[in-house]
């Protein structure tokens, strides 16, 4: 993503209809799989913003080993396993 073309930005649907817009921050290609950091294009309520202490809020699925770690090197315990 060059500055030059601006922000990439992709659009998800829910099961339910719902979009959402994110903006994608990287890429990254690992064994044949392409993962995307993103972040919500939009707020959504007034005043409210990303954090670590609002970030893993809400989330269903398993968190990869190593944002778990990232995490728990900033006192945040999140679930690596469907079981957790």
């Amino acid at each position: 993503m060059e500055d030059q073309y601006g922000s990439d930005f992709i659009t998800i649907v829910d099961e339910d209809g719902k979009e959402y817009e994110l903006e994608v921050l990287s890429t990254l290609e690992y064994n044949g799989e392409t993962y995307m950091a993103v972040i919500p294009a939009d707020a959504g309520e007034e005043g409210a913003e990303l954090s670590l202490d609002t970030a893993t809020t809400g989330m269903a699925a398993p968190f990869h080993e190593g944002a778990a770690r990232y995490y728990r090197e900033h006192g945040i315990t999140v679930k690596t396993t469907e079981e957790d």
